[in-house]
């Protein structure tokens, strides 16, 4: 790749791989069974709804950088768009711009309620007088636009390295949201156990000697 777009490279990869392991993160959590969402209720409610809300509007974010122009003013921007200048090769330029245009195409839903909701909050759309209302946003249309931004790395990765690409959609953590939801769940059936007791008329005292004092 040389120097520059091989930097260039390494920090766009980075970075969606961080994005695809964040969306990984909220899918665990809140994409799964309705027991899965009746434990994290049962557990915190309005702690993971605030976490529900700071990873789906991160998650966007995330987005809107990546796909968003290659520069603001005089300003460059760590974003796909920053790799077409380098594709030299005239089959590599028209794949990129092809998929370049699918990238915009797919993450304008993200970009435009990073404008008027996320980052900046549009006075009309909190009146409910905005004259076009804001996009719809789903699991389906964020993982469209992740899998779009993934195409664009993919495709230099493999024309500079043959027969290689990145699995960004199969990133993930073994100590993140999957761990925490054993815990929960183990957690959970402890309370249950001891309540169950209590009811019954049995005390016993290593049910609560066990507790750690608070943090």
């Amino acid at each position: 790749m040389g120097a520059e777009l091989g930097e260039l490279y390494y920090l766009l990869s980075n970075e969606l791989t961080w994005l695809y392991w964040r969306w990984h993160e909220y899918v665990t959590l809140y994409a799964g069974s309705e027991r899965r969402l009746e434990l994290l209720n049962s557990s915190a409610p309005f702690f993971f709804y605030v976490v529900q809300r700071v990873l789906w509007d991160e998650t966007l974010l995330g987005i809107s950088r990546l796909a968003g122009p290659a520069t603001t003013g005089r300003k460059r921007n760590l974003a796909v768009q920053q790799v077409l200048p380098f594709a030299t090769d005239s089959a590599l330029r028209d794949r990129i711009e092809d998929l370049l245009a699918d990238v915009s195409e797919k993450s304008a839903f993200a970009i435009d309620l990073r404008n008027r909701h996320i980052a900046h909050r549009d006075l009309d759309v909190a009146l409910g007088q905005a004259p076009s209302p804001l996009p719809s946003a789903t699991q389906e249309t964020v993982d469209s636009a992740l899998d779009a931004l993934a195409a664009v790395m993919n495709a230099i990765q493999s024309h500079f390295q043959p027969g290689t690409t990145t699995g960004y959609r199969f990133s993930s953590s073994p100590l993140g949201a999957e761990t925490l939801i054993h815990v929960l769940r183990d957690g959970l059936k402890r309370e249950e156990a001891r309540r169950k007791k209590l009811e019954e008329g049995v005390y016993d005292p290593d049910d609560w000697n066990d507790r750690d004092p608070p943090l």
